[in-house]
């Protein structure tokens, strides 16, 4: 009778250690995992992008206690410019710094950040428009998600996009662009072509190369790129469109949808808090690298080319197509609401 009685009682003893022992080691198990990732960055770790990112891997690690490793492969190491998003996707690369218009036809919605004149008020003001439209339209997030890769981390205004000449031209309105080579975005190959200029694109590592043998004659780009490129020592003035610039680009981190989604809730939360704190840090340094920029232009003697409130009118007018065909395009895309979207764009950069 003893033994009957001891028996399942051994039997319950085992078995509460054997649950005991999983209640125990199964968080340990979740905690412990660690995540070795590859980042891509096109530029060098010295320039100031670079110890942005650079920073960026060093707060992750830490606050996660070493459970996610970022090492960053630079000078297009593991990912080729052309090739960034397309190596988010598919996994050779876990993250990457990541520019809108670098890679074609990757984004359509989300090209309206790339629209002229759009009068974004600097790099903070065009940050807090991006994040306002981000909540106002979930599709240009879902332009990400749906091609698997994330949403941005943390993204900014990369700022004032004016025209830096490397010729002994003077450029005050769209006509002097006649017989020019322009590096800019492939939106305005139309408009450029219209008064006999040439629209060429090259990324950064090209530019410097491009300019000094003369394949590009002019370069339209925020202040900040010249002094990272050191293309400031090839240019001869600069046009000044105006307080906001002739348009701006985006630029931020992505990564691999299917890594993020591998991530528990308190990896995914120190992301998004780490992104805040970068997000605050590129926009003083973009800040100052755009007034470093502008002073070093004019230590060289570099002509400043303010134009008139009239010249600028051209410039808007010359300018209006390429609204107009993104508008066409996005509604003949899906995206019905494309006027609308671009009007509350226009609104929100003048507070409204």
């Amino acid at each position: 009778m003893k033994k009957l009685v001891i028996l399942p009682l051994l039997a319950i003893f085992i078995s509460a250690l054997i649950l005991a022992d999983t209640s125990i080691s199964s968080p340990t198990t979740t905690t412990s995992k660690v995540w070795n990732l590859k980042f891509n960055d096109w530029a060098q770790p010295n320039i100031p992008w670079g110890k942005r990112n650079i920073i960026f891997a060093d707060m992750i690690k830490e606050r996660t206690n070493g459970r996610v490793n970022i090492t960053w492969y630079w000078n297009e190491t593991l990912s080729k410019m052309p090739d960034t998003w397309r190596n988010v996707q598919t996994g050779v690369a876990d993250g990457s710094l990541y520019v809108y218009g670098i890679n074609a036809g990757v984004h359509k919605l989300n090209t309206i950040y790339q629209l002229p004149f759009m009068g974004w008020s600097g790099v903070r003001g065009g940050a807090e428009i991006f994040l306002k439209m981000r909540k106002l339209y979930p599709e240009l997030d879902e332009e990400f998600t749906s091609q698997g890769v994330t949403p941005f981390l943390w993204v900014v205004p990369m700022g004032n996009y004016d025209l830096h000449n490397a010729t002994k031209d003077i450029i005050r309105v769209p006509t002097d662009l006649k017989g020019k080579k322009i590096m800019i975005n492939a939106l305005y190959a139309d408009i450029i072509r219209s008064v006999g200029g040439a629209q060429l694109w090259y990324g950064p590592p090209d530019w410097y190369m491009a300019l000094e043998r003369g394949l590009a004659g002019v370069h339209a780009v925020h202040w900040a790129a010249t002094e990272e490129q050191r293309t400031f020592e090839l240019f001869k003035n600069h046009t000044i469109l105006g307080s906001s610039g002739f348009a701006t680009n985006f630029l931020g981190m992505v990564m691999n949808l299917k890594v993020w989604n591998s991530f528990p809730e308190d990896i995914k939360q120190i992301f998004r808090e780490v992104s805040d704190e970068m997000l605050e840090i590129t926009i003083k340094g973009l800040n100052k690298q755009h007034d470093d920029a502008r002073k070093i232009a004019q230590d060289r003697n570099q002509e400043m080319i303010e134009i008139t409130e009239q010249e600028l009118a051209l410039w808007e007018k010359w300018a209006e197509p390429v609204r107009e065909k993104w508008i066409s395009d996005m509604k003949a895309s899906r995206w019905t609401n494309a006027r609308e979207m671009l009007e509350t764009a226009l609104r929100l950069s003048k507070g409204k």
